[in-house]
Parts: structure tokens; sequence; C-alpha cells
């Protein structure tokens, strides 16, 4: 089983989109999935038809009084489940405050027996969680808008994650909200990728189709057909699936 974190310290650059398109995607390729929407605000919830305040109580899932399994939600879609947004992840720093470093890990690879993929959708923070979410996640998949301040904030996350010990070959940053013509965004994606060659080659537009999500209240692909954002989500799932080695069912 292979653990999956869509992370960013910036909010609103895709994070959450990308945790809903990618499951959605290991869905299709038959890869058993569960989200985990640890974003107390339950955007990825939403998305997939379950926004209703999930089951997990912060306090007692990690105190060892209820177990991750006890709230696995089903959604549309086969091989795809679950585990809804509680408000009491607004607490999940301060519940971890006092446990060991591997509290999450534990946790989520207990699972190892069910799922083949773990996605965890994490709230924009740097704090506690973010540093066992750092050390639970075989990979980390970095939404970056090209803006000057999206990039200083892909370097200050590259630094938090040595200050605690977690190498940077985890990260897996990616172009997200992408506008082609404009030339600061074009000298900002040249800039970003000369000092981190190893970004994925996938770019996500901004684009309609995105935006419709929360409307559609559903994965790209399965409102938009084969225009651009639906190939980019694709395209950016085919090296997520190389680089993290997924097992294919």
């Amino acid at each position: 089983m292979k653990i999956l974190a869509s992370y960013s310290i910036k909010g609103g650059v895709g994070k959450t989109t990308t945790a809903v398109n990618l499951a959605w995607l290991a869905h299709r390729s038959g890869i058993s999935t569960l989200l985990l929407d640890l974003d107390p605000q339950g955007a990825s919830s939403f998305y997939l038809r379950q926004d209703a305040e999930g089951s997990l109580e912060a306090k007692r899932w990690l105190k060892g009084k209820s177990a991750l399994t006890d709230h696995v939600l089903s959604t549309d879609y086969d091989w795809l489940d679950i585990v809804a947004a509680h408000d009491s992840f607004r607490d999940l720093d301060l519940v971890l405050d006092g446990e060991d470093d591997t509290a999450l890990r534990r946790e989520l690879r207990a699972l190892k027996k069910r799922y083949q993929l773990v996605i965890v959708d994490c709230p924009p923070t740097f704090n506690r969680l973010s540093e066992q979410i750092f050390r639970a996640a075989h990979r980390i998949v970095v939404p970056v808008q090209p803006t000057t301040l999206s990039a200083r904030t892909y370097e200050q996350l590259r630094l938090r994650m040595a200050d605690v010990g977690v190498k940077e070959k985890k990260l897996l940053p990616f172009f997200s909200m992408v506008e082609g013509r404009k030339s600061l965004q074009k000298e900002v994606m040249a800039t970003f990728s000369a000092q981190y060659p190893y970004i994925l080659d996938a770019r996500i537009p901004y684009s309609a189709d995105v935006e419709r999500m929360g409307i559609q209240r559903a994965p790209v692909g399965t409102y938009g057909g084969r225009r651009i954002a639906a190939k980019a989500f694709e395209a950016l799932w085919q090296q997520v699936l190389a680089e993290a080695e997924i097992p294919a069912k």
C-alpha cells in the first residue's frame, strides 16, 4: 500500500481538486483507494457527495478509541472510499501533541490489507499535523501556482521538511492553475523548473471545467470528456503512478 498526500501551505492552488481527481483516476485504474479528508473545510467530501460531517472524531481516533475503518464511506465509484472531514480535525495538531512522530503513519499503514492506495487531502498548514503527514506519506504531491508567492511557499515547504528530517525526494511538485498566455507565469515556471528540475511535466490549466467541480460535485473526468483539464489530470496521474510506484490492481 502507498500513501499519497496532496499538500500545500498555500490555499487556493488546487490541493483538493488534485486529491479528488487522482483518487478518481486511481479508481478508474482498478486500484482500491481511500481518500482521507483531513481538511476540516471538507471540500473533498463535498466533491464526492459525502458533505455531511463525518463520524471520525479526532481525539477518539488518535487515542485508539475509534478505528479508522469504522468510519469509511462508499462513493459513487467502485474501488473508491472516503473518510469524510470532521469539525474536530481543526484540533488535530493539538491532539497529536504528545504523541510520537509516527502516530499518523501507524494509523494509515494499518489499512494495507484493505487498500492499495490512501490519498490524504491535507489542510494548508505548517504544524505538528503536517510534520506527521510528511513522515507518513510515501510521496507528497504539491500543486504550485506559477506565481512568485506560490514558488516561495514551495521553498518554505522544502526547508521545513529538511528541519524535521524528511527527505526532499518525497516531493512531487507540479504547476497548477496555469494560464499559458501570461508572460509572468512563463517566467516563474522557467525559473522554478531550473531550480527544481524534478518538477513533474504535467500542468493543470486554469479552467472552467475544474471550477465546475463544485457544481457537478464530481471529478473532472466524469464530465470533462477529453478536454484539456481532464487530459491534464490524466497526465498528472500517469506521472504520479510511476513516480510513487503505486501497485496496479
